[in-house]
């Protein structure tokens, strides 16, 4: 096994810290295995976006809060879609797309200027040009294909973009970290050859990108390239990871990049979640309702270790079950 070297990070990751996940599929995944351990965690509030001058594009509406319009907004198949936004956010009239993305954008903007960590993941470098006005989009929303142009990103322009937007990040924020990744899902529609190629194109852009203070990059794409290269660590589809893969990246993120107190009150919310999800053959067993109860000080014990975090869904279901 290859293993890849993951540089130590400029500051480690704690409870108390705000995390935010934007772009592919995988920083969901990944971005999910902070949230199910009740890390105050943000995760793709755009819906997924997979090419990185979207993604500076949503940033840079978030900071400036450079609200959506009418002429933002195309009618297709009867719901109302924006090429900038994923189709988790289309609607089913105009008003209700232009007042429920606005309101987005101000809760992402006092958001931003209070995370601690932003995860921005690239997935491919090819985009598709809207014909009809030659808008960079997001998504193609099933719209006839022959209503795009299709483009490699050159890495002058991800890096001049993104060095705007990590300008501006920096001053709405100044405790802000910025942390690059790649999917390692491949994008073999392109074909092999063009994946390769818009991979390298973000490989070497994120490197400009992150060579700085506030900036960082963590080695997703090569710790699954690398050290898995086995196709048991992928779907049935031959391309993206599966859950033996996260989990192996979630591991070598939290034990390089978190740090060894937060991990041990990791173990801990683990041990108490796992709890709240026992199931007894019966619930109202004295046994079981003593677990219950016994679970309930463990929360209240834990609560003065780990600030801040919100275990009150938690104690909502355990409660729930006592008699």
């Amino acid at each position: 096994q290859s293993i890849v070297t993951i540089n130590e990070p400029k500051k480690a990751i704690r409870y108390k810290d705000n995390l935010m996940f934007v772009g592919s599929c995988f920083s969901g995944n990944i971005g999910c295995k902070f949230s199910d351990r009740l890390f105050k965690t943000t995760i793709n509030p755009f819906g997924v976006i997979f090419n990185p001058i979207s993604i500076f594009k949503l940033l840079e509406r978030v900071i400036d809060k450079k609200y959506f319009e009418e002429d933002d907004w195309i009618l297709h198949n009867d719901r109302w879609v924006n090429l900038d936004l994923h189709g988790d956010l289309s609607f089913n009239n105009k008003e209700e797309a232009i007042t429920a993305t606005n309101n987005l954008i101000d809760k992402l903007n006092t958001e931003l200027s209070e995370i601690n960590f932003l995860f921005l993941t690239f997935g491919t470098a090819w985009v598709y040009e809207y014909l009809d006005n030659n808008q960079l989009v997001a998504n193609c929303h099933k719209i006839p294909q022959k209503r795009f142009a299709k483009k490699l990103l050159k890495i002058d322009e991800i890096t001049e973009y993104g060095t705007k937007i990590n300008n501006k990040l920096i001053e709405l924020n100044k405790d802000i970290q910025i942390v690059y990744t790649v999917s390692p899902v491949r994008h073999l529609a392109d074909g092999a050859h063009n994946n390769n190629i818009s991979k390298s194109i973000l490989l070497l852009s994120i490197s400009n990108l992150s060579s700085n203070s506030y900036s960082d990059y963590f080695p997703s794409y090569e710790i699954v390239m690398d050290e898995l290269r086995d196709y048991r660590f992928f779907e049935k589809d031959f391309i993206h990871p599966n859950e033996l893969a996260t989990d192996y990246v979630w591991e070598r993120l939290l034990y390089n990049w978190v740090g060894e107190d937060t991990i041990h009150k990791i173990k801990k919310v683990e041990k108490v979640i796992s709890a709240a999800n026992h199931r007894p053959f019966n619930v109202k067993s004295n046994a079981h309702q003593l677990f219950i109860i016994k679970t309930l000080k463990m929360i209240k014990d834990l609560k003065r270790e780990v600030k801040g975090v919100d275990f009150s869904e938690i104690k909502r279901k355990l409660k729930s079950d006592l008699i």
